[in-house]
């Protein structure tokens, strides 16, 4: 049987070409560049440093409309058509959540007139003409197991649950693939607060608060913090964990009366102040 031809597609540029010549950056652009030239959005100076950061293993703590899904799906496209028949997963507490970042991927596809195409049997994906595929998968753990991936990510991170994290990191077991988690806080019960805090943790950390995106004004900030008070204010705009429900008092409070120079009854525990 004579090989299989991969069929052309329309370029971004409105010619017929085939997935050799897609609108990859070959090396001569970095992926800031490539965004800036293909995907139709100037990125800001901290979006151009994480989307031209080489981490292999990503933690993103960052305030609310900073763009972390549109940056993040940038890369991954970036990632995915740079790497044929490659397999990138994207997991959220929520099939819509990652749906929703499979959708900002399909408007970057339409500015460069790539013909959407999906994976047979799986309507939540994208096949892209050089066989990469980019999966969005439901937030619950059934059903999810048995993937190898050249690329995990977690939107919303901090809201997955933890069954979700133990059936998909062992998707990268033998490609070593990147693991990227992106999200804004929601207290310190999940493991995006253990991996952020944890200095043995191998990743490489971000934190953008509100005061560093150019696009949300000073009065905006003030009417937040009117309206959603001083805890979850700071966790909504400016990357810090609030208590959770269960707690008497804000962690921070909790943290700053413990004395560790004062020997505990218990052992080895520091007592309070």
């Amino acid at each position: 049987m004579p090989p299989r031809i991969p069929a052309p597609v329309l370029s971004y540029q409105g010619r017929l070409h085939t997935p050799d010549t897609l609108p990859v950056s070959g090396g001569t652009l970095s992926p800031a560049q490539w965004v800036a030239r293909h995907l139709g959005f100037q990125p800001d100076p901290v979006q151009s440093e994480i989307l031209d950061h080489p981490a292999h293993r990503l933690i993103l703590n960052c305030t609310r409309q900073w763009g972390k899904t549109t940056v993040c799906a940038a890369k991954a496209l970036h990632f995915a058509l740079n790497r044929p028949a490659s397999t990138t997963l994207v997991a959220a507490n929520c099939a819509r959540q990652s749906e929703t970042f499979l959708e900002k991927i399909l408007s970057f596809l339409q500015i460069l007139h790539i013909p959407r195409a999906s994976v047979p049997g799986r309507p939540s994906s994208i096949l892209l003409p050089n066989h990469a595929r980019i999966l969005s998968l439901p937030g619950h753990a059934d059903g999810i197991r048995g993937f190898t991936a050249d690329l995990l990510i977690f939107d919303e991170a901090a809201r997955v649950p933890n069954s979700l994290f133990a059936a998909l990191t062992p998707t990268l077991a033998t490609t070593g693939g990147p693991f990227w988690l992106l999200s804004t806080p929601d207290g310190p019960d999940n493991l995006f607060y253990t991996l952020w805090h944890d200095e043995n943790a191998p990743f490489s950390r971000f934190s953008v608060p509100a005061s560093e995106c150019p696009r949300i004004t000073p009065e905006f900030l003030d009417s937040e913090r009117f309206l959603l008070g001083e805890a979850a204010f700071l966790q909504e705009y400016f990357c810090q964990f609030a208590g959770t429900s269960s707690t008497a008092f804000a962690l921070d409070l909790i943290d700053a009366a413990i004395d560790p120079s004062i020997q505990s009854i218990l052992g080895d525990k520091p007592l309070c102040r």
